[in-house]
């Protein structure tokens, strides 16, 4: 997290697999980068996001709404929840 993000959303596996619409296991056999942040110039929060390893499962990966990047990204919102 940068310094000057003043909320950290509630992180768990459980959160993460239920918004990605995987379980849980599967979540967890996932080699990913964690949840970040990105600011804007004012050090606000505008989006969070998570990149998966292509050495995944491609058949797991393959469920999940990546781009090209093998990147999905949340809103502030949908992590508030």
């Amino acid at each position: 997290m940068h310094a000057n993000s003043s909320y950290t959303p509630r992180y768990t596996e459980r959160r993460m697999a239920s918004l990605l619409g995987i379980s849980e296991e599967e979540f967890s056999r996932l080699s990913h980068s964690g949840l970040r942040d990105l600011t804007d110039s004012y050090g606000v929060v505008y989006k969070y996001y998570i990149q998966f390893s292509p050495n995944n499962d491609k058949e797991l990966l393959e469920r999940l709404d990546l781009n090209r990047s093998q990147t999905v990204y949340f809103t502030p919102d949908q992590l508030n929840d």
